[in-house]
């Protein structure tokens, strides 16, 4: 996760009311998502 933090494609951050933090998807990582698209599951 820190890789793709370090290409700007998640960030970690702590709700209110949480202890700890979770990884959220920046607006960069869902562009790239949606231009690989959901692909070949391989079967």
């Amino acid at each position: 996760m820190l890789a793709l933090a370090e290409l700007g494609l998640v960030e970690e951050r702590t709700r209110i009311g949480q202890r700890e933090p979770r990884w959220f998807l920046t607006a960069k990582g869902r562009d790239l998502l949606e231009q690989i698209g959901p692909g070949d599951a391989g079967d």
